[in-house]
């Protein structure tokens, strides 16, 4: 037990919450600890006392919940003449008992409260960045996957940051450090970083006897019977929602964002019809647990071959039928036009969900187009049958049908 009498504690009885440096390093908050020291010092010689606002610390063990910092720069304090003063006491208050045994995540938030006050630089790009990774790792040890979209973009509102260019700044430290870096320096804004994101080429080599779908949907056909059974249950939940209220006129979604929740269902099914054939080589997963995987990630697969290869994968891109096959497209998002051959879902959906087309195929580079200005790729549905419907290794058709009408592509759909 420590002793906090008339709000003052010694300062050789405290000492550093040990999660505290792993959220905050000293040394990456130097600068910060400097400016610190030389305002306790004015406050210091004034009152002998250099901390206005009180430390939040465990009354048992003394460690700090609260003002690290604080007590550190109160131990770096020089006065005029340059020489290192140490204070002897400081303005504390009893807080939480400290629990060693304690849960890293659970920790890591009880800790966040009180340094989400504006009184440092909590709010700096590294920071964050730095406290997300630090939180990301806490939080799958304790969960068993890291953070998914949702809880991203929790902790990006709670840290007072865009959602969407805080999910650009993890990717690009994460996948291109370079451009990271530059981007920090001041050098680039976030969005010519992440269109040159978009434009560089994988890391890792593409393999030229990489897995071949097809062959695998032929041999069990069971895939994709129960990819488009699970489908069609998922969308049926899907539309009924809050009774019908997403097409409704006065209540309902924009059509333009049905089709995300449309391109996820198809994704869930595909992984739930691999995974029901209880093929080692085709056990699959979405990205819930992985942040940067494509939406179906074959692990196994994977491993079968060198590291320096490409990741066995299959993407899932959703389209609105827009009434002819010219003016349907899909989205191919950042790097499609460096993408190396691999496979594609493709559904295309009529307004009100009860009518669908879907196909997997094999797509690259050359199929998605951008006006260079931005990092949004597109492919419309007669493009594809210009270039593979003749290609029949490149495709296989899973709902409806696609083909030559006598003046334009035509599509068939399969009714709900």
């Amino acid at each position: 037990m420590i002793k906090i009498e008339n709000g003052l504690v010694a300062v050789k009885d405290l000492k550093a919450h040990p999660l505290n440096e792993k959220l905050y390093p000293f040394k990456e908050h130097k600068n910060t600890i400097e400016v610190l020291s030389e305002k306790l010092y004015n406050e210091f010689k004034a009152t002998k006392i250099p901390n206005h606002t009180p430390l939040d610390v465990c009354p048992e063990t003394g460690t700090v919940n609260s003002g690290h910092f604080r007590w550190y720069a109160s131990q770096e304090m020089k006065d005029d003449k340059g020489n290192i003063i140490k204070a002897t006491h400081l303005k504390a208050v009893p807080g939480r008992v400290f629990n060693s045994d304690y849960v890293e995540y659970d920790e890591m938030k009880f800790l966040e409260k009180f340094n989400k006050d504006g009184k440092r630089d909590e709010y700096k790009i590294t920071t964050l960045v730095h406290n997300y990774i630090q939180q990301n790792k806490a939080f799958e040890k304790k969960n068993g996957r890291e953070f998914n979209a949702k809880e991203r973009n929790i902790f990006a509102v709670e840290s007072r940051i865009d959602k969407d260019k805080f999910r650009k700044i993890i990717i690009l430290n994460s996948d291109f450090p370079h451009l990271y870096k530059d981007f920090i320096d001041e050098k680039i804004t976030i969005g010519k970083a992440w269109r040159k994101a978009g434009k560089q080429k994988p890391s890792k080599k593409y393999n030229p006897d990489r897995h071949n779908f097809f062959d695998t949907l032929n041999k069990y056909p069971k895939i994709p019977l129960v990819l488009t059974t699970k489908g069609r249950e998922l969308i049926k939940e899907f539309k009924n929602l809050g009774n019908g209220i997403i097409f409704d006129d006065d209540m309902g979604w924009e059509t333009n964002q049905i089709t995300q929740p449309l391109s996820n269902i198809w994704m869930s099914a595909a992984v739930y019809a691999f995974n029901s054939v209880k093929q080692s080589d085709l056990k699959c997963v979405t990205p819930r647990k992985r942040q940067g995987y494509a939406d179906i990630h074959f692990e196994n697969l994977t491993k079968k071959f060198s590291d320096e290869y490409l990741s066995e994968r299959i993407e899932v891109k959703v389209g609105a039928w827009q009434g002819n096959a010219s003016s349907t497209i899909v989205y191919g998002g950042m790097g499609s036009v460096n993408v190396t051959p691999h496979e594609y879902i493709i559904g295309i959906h009529n307004q009100q969900l009860n009518k669908h087309f879907l196909m997997i195929t094999t797509l690259d580079k050359d199929d998605w187009k951008t006006d260079g200005k931005d990092s949004n790729a597109t492919m419309s549905l007669s493009s594809w049958f210009k270039r593979y419907h003749n290609q029949k290794d490149k495709y296989k058709v899973l709902l409806g049908d696609i083909y030559k009408g006598n003046k334009s592509v035509e599509v068939e759909f399969k009714s709900l």
